[in-house]
């Protein structure tokens, strides 16, 4: 057997053990920041891509060329991708939407409209 003086072992009146409340504490604290991490990266994440997409939207509609519609106008509208929001204004206003054609190219077509500045 070995002599207790030189090998002293720990008594349970010795060891203080953490009262339950604050180990649970520290746990639910670093669950709630694992958590509000996950769901900063997903929010980042999404606002990622949303600003790509819409980028992506914004710059087609800019590099096409954009056609003036008139009473003459011969269309071909297959499927509307997008309309642009008429201005605050109680006037006519410019407003452009992207299309593709039946064969499946894109157009950007400019039309007036009357603004949504105007009180009934």
């Amino acid at each position: 057997m070995s002599n207790p003086q030189f090998f002293p072992h720990p008594t349970p009146s010795t060891i203080a053990p953490k009262p339950p409340a604050i180990a649970l504490r520290g746990f639910l604290n670093e669950a709630v920041n694992i958590m509000t991490f996950k769901k900063t990266a997903l929010l980042v994440l999404f606002v990622t891509f949303g600003a790509h997409a819409h980028a992506a939207d914004n710059t087609e509609s800019k590099t096409i060329p954009f056609e003036i519609y008139n009473y003459a106008t011969k269309l071909d509208i297959e499927h509307v991708i997008s309309i642009s929001e008429p201005a605050n204004e109680c006037a006519p206003v410019p407003v452009r939407m992207t299309y593709e054609d039946s064969y499946g190219e894109r157009h950007v077509l400019q039309y007036q409209v009357m603004g949504t500045g105007c009180s009934s």
